[in-house]
């Protein structure tokens, strides 16, 4: 097993991630890479519509993902480094050898999932699955991320003429399944992720270290969100790099049950996990640096939430997609309101946004020729913005009028009505409300402090009266919350008022 492991882990071929950055791949990275599930990615667009206001925002969750294992190479390197000051080799060792004793290794582990960790992503993913809440069930992720996986071994069995080496990168792809679902498991949720091999037992003896990779790729702090806020800036036309303080400050925390940093409140097992976090201390010295460092990039990351995200034209972009989505809904391609969507999650795990809009579009184009939606996106002409409620516009809309529209039926309701007060088809007409939660996740990267304690970054922020940010980031997401009315452009209308918008908002969810 061990010559298999050396084989897998070996270098195979090298690509540029960034001008000066290039990451030498594995013999087991770039079987996964020659796969079509892989391959899917390159059609896939890391920030979805964003480019109809950024030409650069046109790069792929393909190059995202091999940047995340750069960065991952990267934050283990200064991991195992034995010059640090740390407790990272011993650690790591200690982790290697839980892995070893199941025939795996924990940096193929972590490299794997850094490669895989988006590969169930959908066409305009996070638009659909957070910004417009369609198509995605509950259960989707773990479904389609189990469908990938399996379509990656389905290519890898033929292909690899050594049987050993290829059942070897078969059982560490499960562990990278396995450690997507970290978080769930260790709140003691099942899902089903696995094969005969994953089963509970090994499972359970795999959480200490299923939780450090997961964090270490794909925490709130980690390598996913450093290669985010380094590519997807650069996208909106800012240079950024990673501070150098941070790298040497991470730190391989050991937590267990009621301590600060344990992230399943409730669960007394396993007994101990291991993260990585960011240390703050040297001896009794708070190193403010690092802090300040870890709270400026987490900040960048609501800055990429606040100049991408929420674009004013990537968002009339999201929601002409919408609407489009819906037209096709309304007229027999299911029922979006009731969790049939016209498209299913793993029909569209096989395409990329251009197929999938090309699709939407055909289904517009049989509708009729006023439903327009998909096919003006395609062609660029965004429907302009007629009327905006930022947060405190909002304020005066009550929480039943909000429900009704996050909606898919609430919003075609409301179109309607609108339509009608404008003299307009409600077929050009969309209306657009943000989420009442963002895809941010919560500040609480675990800190090394005082007394050898972790404490998550935000309570840290707020029980050390630290002026960082972290503590206020969920607000300040919150505050992106806005809606938005469009009509077509070329329509001619009546001027309609905020105050007006809210009268009819009301009047339809009443309805």
């Amino acid at each position: 097993m061990t010559m298999v492991l050396e084989r897998l882990s070996g270098p195979s071929w090298s690509v540029m991630v960034w001008p000066g950055r290039r990451l030498v791949l594995t013999e087991a990275e770039a079987e996964v890479i020659a796969t079509r599930p892989f391959q899917r990615l390159r059609r896939l667009r890391q920030i979805g519509l964003y480019g109809h206001a950024a030409p650069l925002a046109d790069h792929t969750r393909y190059a995202h993902t091999i940047g995340t294992v750069w960065w991952t190479a990267e934050l283990m390197r200064s991991l195992d480094d034995p010059a640090a000051d740390s407790d990272g080799p011993r650690h790591l060792a200690a982790m290697r050898q839980i892995l070893a004793d199941e025939g795996a290794s924990l940096d193929l582990v972590v490299r794997l999932f850094a490669l895989i960790h988006d590969i169930a992503l959908l066409p305009f993913g996070h638009t659909l699955r957070f910004q417009l809440g369609l198509i995605h069930g509950a259960d989707s992720f773990t479904r389609c991320f189990r469908r990938a996986v399996d379509n990656i071994g389905d290519e890898i069995r033929p292909n690899m003429a050594d049987r050993p080496s290829a059942e070897a990168l078969l059982w560490h792809l499960e562990l990278a399944v396995a450690v997507a679902h970290a978080p769930r498991l260790l709140a003691g949720h099942t899902p089903a992720i696995g094969g005969p091999r994953l089963d509970t037992e090994v499972t359970d003896r795999l959480m200490p270290v299923l939780t450090f990779v997961y964090d270490l790729v794909h925490g709130v702090y980690g390598a996913d969100i450093i290669d985010v806020c380094w590519r997807d800036l650069f996208a909106g036309g800012r240079v950024w790099d990673l501070p150098a303080s941070l790298p040497v400050a991470g730190q391989i925390i050991v937590c267990r049950p009621g301590d600060p940093a344990w992230p399943a409140p409730g669960r007394t097992m396993p007994a101990s996990i291991f993260r990585y976090g960011i240390q703050a201390m040297d001896g009794d010295r708070v190193l403010m640096d690092r802090l300040t460092d870890l709270s400026a990039t987490l900040d960048l990351r609501y800055e990429v939430a606040e100049k991408a995200f929420f674009h004013p034209r990537k968002c009339a972009a999201d929601t002409m997609l919408d609407k489009a989505l819906r037209s096709v809904d309304d007229h027999g391609g299911g029922d979006l309101s009731a969790g049939r969507p016209p498209f299913t999650d793993l029909d569209l795990l096989e395409m990329g946004d251009d197929a999938f809009l090309d699709l939407v579009a055909q289904r517009e184009a049989a509708i009729g020729e006023g439903v327009r939606a998909a096919r003006d996106l395609q062609a660029g002409r965004i429907w302009p913005e007629m009327v905006h409620l930022d947060g405190r516009g909002l304020a005066a809309l009550e929480d039943q009028v909000c429900d009704s529209l996050t909606a898919p039926a609430g919003r075609s309701s409301a179109e309607r009505r609108l339509a009608g007060e404008l003299g307009i088809p409600a077929e050009h007409v969309a209306l657009r409300l943000a989420p009442r939660r963002m895809q941010a996740k919560a500040p609480d990267t675990p800190i090394g402090w005082r007394n050898g304690q972790a404490i998550p970054f935000d309570r840290l922020c707020r029980e050390q009266g630290l002026p960082l940010s972290a503590a206020s980031l969920p607000m300040r997401y919150a505050g992106l919350r806005d809606l938005s009315l469009y009509v077509r452009e070329g329509a001619t209308v009546a001027p309609i008022t905020a105050g007006r918008l809210i009268e009819i908002l009301r009047g339809a969810a009443c309805a």
